[in-house]
């Protein structure tokens, strides 16, 4: 049996398209919702309580980054740090970036939400088929 055929795709790289943004730079974006964001989402979860619940929203904003720079920005190209030096794509730049800037987090989430309604569209087309 192939788990993946039978069951779909866990893995965000695999589910994952890369997408130009408007002012430059390209990104490697998992659709919103992937098995990944759900278990750093469960990971941080204390006693089935949400973890929020106790946060102020400057804590709330950060933990979010740092989930979404872990399981829904994958990765980039063509990006430069304030030095104008190549920046290398890790977790911590990742959710830095989404986190100083609220129009770039909003271009990564509404692609992956988009990508995530593709991917559930075509699931839908394949189970109806």
């Amino acid at each position: 049996m192939k788990f993946e055929q039978m069951f779909g795709i866990v893995d965000p790289i695999k589910l994952a398209q890369w997408y130009t943004h408007p002012e430059g730079g390209e990104f490697l974006i998992a659709p919103m919702g992937n098995v990944k964001q759900v278990e750093e989402n469960l990971k941080r979860m204390k006693n089935g309580k949400n973890p929020t619940d106790d946060m102020s929203l400057y804590e709330q904003k950060l933990m979010s980054c740092d989930i979404m720079a872990t399981a829904v920005l994958l990765d980039w190209k063509d990006i430069d740090d304030r030095d104008g030096n190549k920046q290398e794509y890790t977790v911590k730049a990742g959710a830095e970036a989404l986190y100083n800037h609220d129009s770039f987090r909003e271009f990564v989430s509404e692609t992956a939400t988009a990508l995530a309604d593709n991917s559930a569209t075509q699931e839908d087309d394949v189970t109806k088929n």
